[in-house]
Order: structure tokens, then sequence, then C-alpha cells
């Protein structure tokens, strides 16, 4: 649920949400790993003497009646990624970070899942061998998942992991 207000010649709609009402895109979990919904406001129109004269115009009303139904899906689509574990983690995240917090406990929940998704306890064992061994000095807790480049890794395939995957 949301509002419509008037400000600087415009209509904007303000609303709570666990997304960015201007884009859809996903808010960034806090430090917890919570995702919190936000006080956020976007112009939904100018004010003119045509159709846009107050926020109780019809014009208006549809307006934000259509941005709320949009944010809706957006939120909706949010949750249904994040319950799947398919939300994208944030860019500024160490990719060290990324496989402690977020990779490897999926991988843990999954060996101890039952049914298609199961995953054996000697693959786990033999990522954390691999990242040990090899990807954790690579990463060196310096590299974000946006920063890093496809051809960094061929790079390090190639010459200096040691290891072909």
């Amino acid at each position: 649920m949301g509002s419509i207000y008037e400000k600087n010649g415009a209509f904007h709609w303000r609303c709570y949400s666990n997304v960015d009402i201007k884009t859809g895109v996903p808010l960034p979990a806090n430090s917890d790993g919570k995702i919190l919904r936000t006080l956020q406001s976007v112009v939904l129109v100018r004010k003119d003497d045509a159709l846009h004269r107050s926020k109780g115009s019809p014009a208006v009303l549809t307006l934000a009646t259509q941005r709320a139904e949009e944010i809706a899906s957006w939120e909706q689509r949010a949750t249904m990624a994040a319950e799947e574990g398919k939300r994208s983690p944030n860019g500024n995240m160490l990719v060290s970070d990324f496989y402690e917090r977020v990779f490897l406990p999926m991988m843990e929940r999954r060996a101890n899942a039952g049914g298609d998704t199961k995953v054996k306890h000697a693959t786990i064992t033999t990522y954390r061998r691999y990242w040990s061994g090899y990807l954790k000095a690579h990463y060196n807790g310096s590299k974000t998942l946006r920063s890093y480049e496809p051809y960094m890794g061929s790079q390090f395939n190639t010459y200096g992991g040691g290891v072909c995957f």
C-alpha cells in the first residue's frame, strides 16, 4: 500500500518496498542477511492543467494504480527468487565472502536435503579442497563478484592455477 503526494510540481508515489521502486531491482541485504522494506518515492507525472490537476484526478489515480501493481509484481518475483535461492548477490560482495556465506551453505543444505537436488558430501569435500588449495589464494580476498572478469579465470586455469576444471 502506498500514497500519492504532490511536490515540486509533480505527483509522486510513496511506499515501503524491498525492491527499488524505480527499477524493480531487489534491495541489498543488510549485515544480518535480511532484506528490509524501505520507504521510497518515484515521480508519477508532472502536474498540468489538463488531466493531471490534482492527486485525486482519475489519470493520476490510474498511474498510481499501475505503479503499485508493477511494484507488487517486482516484489513477488524477488520473493520467489529468494525462496528458490536464486537471488543475485550484491556485486560488491567479495568472491571469498560469496563462497563462504552463500555458495558453501547452499551446497550443505542441498547435501542434507532429499530429492533430485541432493548433493553428495564427497562433492562438498572436493569443493573445500579446491577452494583452500587453489582458489582462495587466487581470489585473495580482494576480488568482487562485479570486478571478476571471465578472462581472469581463463588465465588462472591456463597459467597460474595448476588445475583445469
